[in-house]
């Protein structure tokens, strides 16, 4: 980020390196997908930019006119000097580092990322003895802490921790970015010079596309005609708003009625991506808004997920089988589970994208309705488990 004042100017550093300077790999400001780990990386571009930005209004709040850029400069190493302090134990700088990463304009479920990696530790120290800042800073550590994280855990250490054992590779690859992410943040405070093997480190595993769960029209009308009270009733309620609008439930978190025009359309900035999508509410939708307001946010993502699981349990919904595809440390297993056990808050959106594709909704105009800047990103969400019908019956000759 560059900020000039009365011909002065100031670069922003982030610390990021080893990406060419070619403009192939830039996207107004932020780095693409052509870059590894772009998504972790514009996370710490987005708080450097917040941090600037933050120093910069406070001062035009209190004095009515723009810092100069030395000001600016002083504020920044400042903020640096006050976060360096030295630990014994690795577990207190990463709580330090939640600490900021708390501060920073991130979505809950990527925050909840960097916890479960750090009860991952927490764990490993447990069995393994205490790690330092040197010791994580190698390759062959974050190769061992894969390997870790696709073994079994007991139930003890389950409860204890807060862990699950044989994770899947999406989600030990997700694991070793917040790692990455924590080291990068360390080097950011001068506590460690990153080796080449940890600054370049890419995991061996293969990422795969999950099969997608989405639920019809008529399972949808199924669900709202149960006659549901109290909590039950908001649950159920809630889900479908995520259904008729497709909204990520950390936007529906922060939902408000600013962000919704008079003519009853969402229009708002993505948590996650930080793009605006503006998606209309259909009656249902503004029923449901309606009812509950801003109430809509009282479960978290966690508490959401096991609810629906349990109400769609109960009352004998999506009870058929779904063959799933998993990987585990490269070993692919295929296991057969009831629908609703794979459903959770972000069905909902998934629900919505493949509605409007089996409605013939065109492909830009479903984008500016889930704030997708890609197609490749939109296509992940298409459900193939969906029964096509006489589709083809549509191109007799």
């Amino acid at each position: 980020m560059d900020y000039i004042f009365q011909r002065k100017c100031l670069r922003y550093p982030t610390g990021i390196t080893g990406i060419p300077n070619n403009k192939k790999y830039f996207n107004k400001g932020k780095l693409n997908y052509l870059v590894d780990d772009y998504q972790e990386l514009n996370l710490h571009i987005n708080s450097l930019v917040s941090s600037v930005e933050n120093i910069i209004q406070n001062y035009i709040f209190k004095h009515k006119s723009n810092p100069t850029v030395q000001f600016v400069r002083d504020k920044i190493e400042l903020q640096g000097k006050t976060t360096t302090e030295r630990f014994e134990h690795l577990s207190d700088y990463f709580k330090q580092f939640l600490e900021a990463k708390a501060k920073d304009p991130i979505v809950p479920a990527t925050l909840k990322d960097y916890k479960s990696t750090f009860n991952a530790i927490s764990l490993y120290e447990h069995h393994y003895g205490a790690l330092t800042i040197d010791k994580i800073n190698s390759p062959v550590f974050l190769k061992e802490f894969e390997k870790f994280l696709s073994a079994s855990v007991n139930e003890q250490d389950q409860e204890k921790f807060k862990v699950r054992g044989e994770l899947n590779n999406n989600t030990i690859i997700k694991r070793i970015g917040c790692m990455r992410t924590f080291l990068f943040w360390l080097e950011s405070k001068e506590l460690l010079t990153l080796v080449p093997g940890v600054r370049k480190y890419k995991s061996a595993l293969h990422k795969y596309d999950p099969v997608n769960v989405t639920l019809s029209i008529d399972e949808l009308r199924a669900l709202k005609a149960l006659d549901l009270k109290g909590e039950e009733e908001f649950l159920r309620d809630a889900f479908i708003f995520l259904c008729m609008t497709g909204v990520r439930y950390s936007d529906l978190l922060s939902l408000t009625e600013h962000n919704i025009n008079d003519d009853n359309v969402i229009v708002k900035d993505a948590q996650k991506t930080f793009g605006t999508f503006r998606v209309k509410m259909n009656e249902d939708a503004q029923r449901i808004y309606q009812k509950y307001k801003d109430e809509l946010n009282s479960l978290s993502t966690t508490q959401f997920n096991k609810a629906i699981k349990e109400l769609l349990k109960k009352y004998k919904l999506l009870s058929d089988s779904v063959r799933l595809i998993e990987i585990h440390h490269n070993q692919r297993t295929y296991p057969i589970v009831p629908r609703w056990s794979k459903v959770g808050t972000h069905t909902g959106r998934r629900t919505f994208i493949n509605l409007m594709v089996e409605n013939n909704v065109d492909i830009n105009t479903l984008m500016n309705m889930t704030g997708h800047a890609k197609i490749d990103m939109l296509i992940k969400y298409f459900d193939r488990n969906r029964k096509a019908g006489n589709i083809t019956d549509k191109i007799n000759l």
